[in-house]
């Protein structure tokens, strides 16, 4: 039993190694411009922040063809909150400025793409040091299994 512990032991520990040497690193910085992550199923991402930092993930999302994006806190969920999740709808090209008469009203009169994906954006915050796991699904919520799955690990250092 023990000659059989050491190399499973070996074996686990390369695991964990290997799969933190895939993990894409994202940067605070390149997350707060709310451009959308390009999803790949399965793959993982890893973000460093520190304690008491608030972030976004931003998504492509679609809700009009039924799948939606939501997320799970595992490894250290007390480590790291969901703090929300909201969706933004996608605006058409503006057309291009011109003089405004006098009697412009200053509301939002620009259309609205039908069908076409908006923004997901799920605000995180860091509540201590440690290491979280979020488990992102792209599903519609009567089916079963995703269409997407992908990982981000998070590493929350103290300031």
């Amino acid at each position: 039993m023990k000659k059989l512990l050491l190399p499973v032991a070996l074996l686990l520990v390369m695991f964990c190694l290997n799969a933190q040497a895939k993990s894409k690193p994202l940067s605070p910085e390149k997350l707060s411009n709310y451009q959308p992550i390009p999803v790949q199923d399965g793959m993982v991402l890893s973000v460093a922040v520190q304690d008491d930092a608030t972030f976004r993930i931003p998504l492509e999302e679609n809700p009009t063809t039924g799948y939606q994006w939501d997320v799970k806190c595992e490894g250290n969920p007390e480590c790291l909150k969901v703090v929300g999740a909201s969706f933004y709808p996608p605006q058409a090209q503006l057309p291009p400025p011109e003089k405004k008469s006098k009697h412009h009203h200053d509301k939002d009169d620009s259309p609205r793409l039908a069908g076409a994906p908006g923004l997901k954006l799920f605000t995180l915050k860091a509540e201590h040091s440690g290491t979280a796991i979020l488990r992102f699904r792209h599903a519609r919520n009567w089916e079963h299994g995703a269409e997407k799955e992908f990982t981000v690990i998070v590493f929350i250092t103290e300031d």
